[in-house]
């Protein structure tokens, strides 16, 4: 089970709660919003998407704390090989964190199977 943080280098965030809702919901048509934000945890909003049986929750956190993402391995790839279709990412800006062994870039219009090729080099370093 994956649990990984997908943010800038800066600490902008080019994630709008709202925009990524409407967004998510187009290409995971069942996608919820189960709990509202909580200031206490500085959460913003929780996302869950669920697709032929796993779920990812994603939670948008406060302006320049990103995205944590948690939940089944391969849906998290999915996911985060969506949102690099979906946010504009400048070369060495968008990173993920503990989905390999060390903070890893992403680059624009990843396809899920970059995403898992990610981890699978680093199991096999």
């Amino acid at each position: 089970m994956a649990d990984v943080m997908i943010a800038t280098i800066d600490g902008s965030t080019p994630f709008d709660a709202e925009r990524l809702a409407e967004v998510a919901r187009q290409a995971w048509p069942q996608a919820t919003w189960p709990s509202s934000p909580d200031r206490a945890t500085g959460e913003l909003a929780r996302l869950k998407i669920e697709a032929q049986g796993k779920i990812v929750f994603v939670d948008v956190l406060p302006p320049g704390g990103g995205l944590g993402v948690e939940g089944d391995d391969e849906l998290t790839a999915e996911f985060v090989a969506w949102i690099t279709t979906q946010v504009p990412i400048t070369d060495g800006q968008l990173v993920i964190t503990d989905w390999a062994n060390e903070v890893v870039s992403l680059r624009q219009q990843m396809s899920v199977s970059d995403v898992l090729r990610l981890r699978e080099h680093d199991a096999q370093a």
